[in-house]
């Protein structure tokens, strides 16, 4: 009877399990093993041949288990180092952890900070609510809205914009400043240069009347000696021409 119900082999496919009455209190094995009952019958052999050759067969399968385990535990240490190494340089990179909460309610210190950060900072919602460290940005514009007879905010920003005017007023005074003394400098070097022309230009013009000038009294002194040398030259002259007659 009960080797009726004893399967002999596994089933084509991964259906349901019957739900048989007499298989409710059965172990059975985990899910997609399945035990052939021939296999089992041959390892329970008592031939000693047989035996043999299920001793070794079950022998390779524990040490093929046995260096898995080694392959898995040489995983687990690898990768146990690498979380470590990861941790280690990544708690330098990490921000640090802000322990202030935000919160919706305001405090006298909040306040009073909100309001000389919208005397530094204007209507910079952003840097003031870093400032705070417990507000977020659209907290601060609803403090501004809020807040703005009770803690006179009008005037922290005309104040804002007085001294924003002032420095901006002062960095255009420098860069004309700055302006004006590169364009003197180069004003002045321009003004060299062209000195430097001139004087060129003027020795240059003596030079070259020194040149003339020696040239004329070339040419007199040369008109003064033409008639001395003709006085010589005549009478020899002549003279070869009263042989020659």
């Amino acid at each position: 009877r009960t080797g009726n119900l004893r399967p002999t082999t596994g089933p084509s496919c991964f259906g349901k399990r019957s739900k048989n009455s007499h298989d409710k209190h059965k172990r059975k094995p985990p899910r997609g093993m399945h035990i052939n009952h021939d296999d089992i019958v041959a390892l329970a052999n008592p031939d000693n041949d047989q035996a043999n050759r299920n001793d070794e067969l079950l022998a390779t399968m524990d040490r093929e288990i046995v260096s898995l385990w080694c392959q898995i535990q040489q995983n687990k240490q690898t990768v146990s180092s690498l979380k470590r190494k990861n941790s280690d340089s990544s708690d330098d990179l990490r921000p640090p952890e802000s322990m202030s909460k935000i919160n919706s309610r305001w405090n006298n210190e909040e306040l009073l900070l909100a309001a000389q950060g919208i005397r530094k900072y204007g209507k910079d919602f952003q840097a003031i609510a870093e400032t705070i460290g417990t507000k977020t940005p659209a907290q601060v514009r609803l403090f501004f809205v809020n807040y703005r007879r009770k803690y006179n905010l009008d005037g922290a920003m005309k104040d804002f914009e007085a001294e924003n005017s002032q420095q901006h007023g002062a960095t255009s005074i420098m860069a004309s400043a700055a302006f004006n003394k590169s364009n003197g400098q180069q004003f002045s070097e321009d003004v060299m240069e062209i000195d430097i022309d001139d004087d060129s230009m003027e020795n240059k013009k003596e030079k070259d009347v020194e040149v003339t000038a020696i040239t004329c009294d070339d040419v007199d002194k040369g008109k003064e000696t033409t008639p001395i040398l003709r006085e010589n030259i005549l009478p020899t002259d002549s003279g070869s021409n009263a042989t020659t007659k």
